[in-house]
């Protein structure tokens, strides 16, 4: 799951801005995108996996509250599992 969640939790730990110009848009497109693959080929296998899309506590307090985030995560069902970076803890599951 970490190749999933390197884009946000690099990119936008605590709400840093974006190197190179990238936006947290740009970054949740590919984690939705890639989310939603991987997800498609666990049901197309059978696979009786969960897939989560791991975010930091910063990220998600920062940009998940937003009404785009909210959107694309209603419309696209995305399980989040909230991490603190500092103390390597898991925060919350969000089904």
């Amino acid at each position: 799951m970490y190749s999933l969640t390197n884009t946000l939790t690099q990119n936008q730990c605590a709400g840093a801005s974006h190197p190179l110009g990238r936006s947290f848009v740009n970054d949740l497109e590919q984690a939705v995108g890639q989310y939603v693959v991987y997800r498609d080929v666990l049901v197309e296998t059978a696979l009786d996996f969960k897939l989560y899309l791991a975010i930091t506590q910063g990220t998600y307090k920062s940009n998940f509250q937003s009404k785009l985030a909210q959107m694309i995560i209603n419309r696209n069902p995305v399980k989040l599992l909230i991490v603190d970076p500092e103390s390597e803890v898991i925060v919350q599951w969000i089904d």
